[in-house]
């Protein structure tokens, strides 16, 4: 049997049941970042990542309200989450390279997505400096 797909108008809905459903509003997703040097893939889990140890370092809630009203552009469902980017500021003396970051699901235990920035954006942070992220979310069709 050929593989199916979904229709593009479909693919908003689901990817907005994705980031704004009962489940989600009971615990937001945490925004994390990581230091080790991976490449995550399908098999990466949160154990894997290694969060800076910058004093000052914390996760960042993504609450599910904040998601904005999925798009469809080439059959790629994107919703972003709040209109600026997230501030990770390193205010310790300890200086350390981010990788990427991650999207935890603290409700059920489980990454919900994970990547490693483009070359250009991986650099040491040192006291003083910050990282941004905007975080992002996509859903696309076979």
């Amino acid at each position: 049997m050929p593989d199916g797909v979904v229709p593009d108008e479909g693919l908003a809905r689901g990817l907005f049941w994705t980031l704004d459903n009962p489940d989600t509003a009971l615990d937001a997703w945490q925004l994390m970042l990581f230091v080790n040097d991976i490449t995550p893939d399908r098999d990466t889990v949160a154990a894997d990542l290694v969060e800076p140890s910058w004093t000052s370092y914390a996760r960042a809630a993504l609450m599910p309200g904040d998601w904005s009203a999925p798009t469809v552009t080439a059959h790629i469902a994107e919703s972003v989450n709040g209109t600026d980017p997230v501030e990770f500021p390193n205010v310790s003396s300890a200086t350390e390279t981010v990788f990427g970051c991650a999207y935890f699901d603290p409700l059920f235990g489980v990454l919900r997505f994970v990547q490693r920035f483009e070359p250009g954006d991986i650099r040491a942070i040192a006291a003083g400096e910050s990282v941004f992220v905007l975080p992002r979310f996509t859903r696309r069709s076979q």
